[in-house]
């Protein structure tokens, strides 16, 4: 069974199946935002995209993200040959360029793909990299319990 999932196939079921989490994610944390600015009383009413439009935005917003960390990733890298600094150090420090500029690539890909206010994109972004977090964990304690063998 490993076998059907491996190279490029594998990349590609990979990252169908990612787009579609993401898009998920995207919608929910649309639908956690509007019921939170309901309950605070805001104003803000973000429309909800349909699924296909979500998986668009998590597309857009993916490349552009990956992009963005490829170009931070040669930074680092480059100065972490010059300078001979630790391969932990720099890679800590690496994650935390990232996480905020994921988070402003994912604010603004939502600003400009969804009729919304930059606050209101804001919060969508942060709700959607918190659900992001427990989806993740909630894989790797999936992997834990059931897929890696004692």
């Amino acid at each position: 069974m490993p076998e059907l999932v491996s190279g490029p196939l594998g990349t590609l079921v990979g990252a169908v199946i990612g787009l579609v989490i993401y898009g998920v994610l995207i919608r929910v944390s649309v639908i956690a935002t509007n019921t939170s600015n309901a309950r605070a009383g805001v104003a803000d009413v973000i429309r909800v995209p349909p699924f296909d439009y979500a998986i668009f935005i998590a597309f857009v917003a993916a490349l552009i993200q990956n992009v963005v960390a490829f170009v931070i990733g040669l930074l680092f890298g480059f100065v972490r040959v010059m300078s001979g600094a630790d391969l932990w150090t720099t890679n800590a420090l690496m994650t935390a360029v990232l996480l905020p500029t994921s988070f402003v690539v994912l604010a603004g890909v939502l600003q400009r793909t969804l009729p919304t206010k930059t606050r209101a994109a804001g919060r969508v972004a942060a709700t959607a990299m918190v659900l992001s977090v427990v989806v993740f964990g909630m894989i790797v304690l999936a992997l834990i319990l059931f897929v890696i063998p004692d």
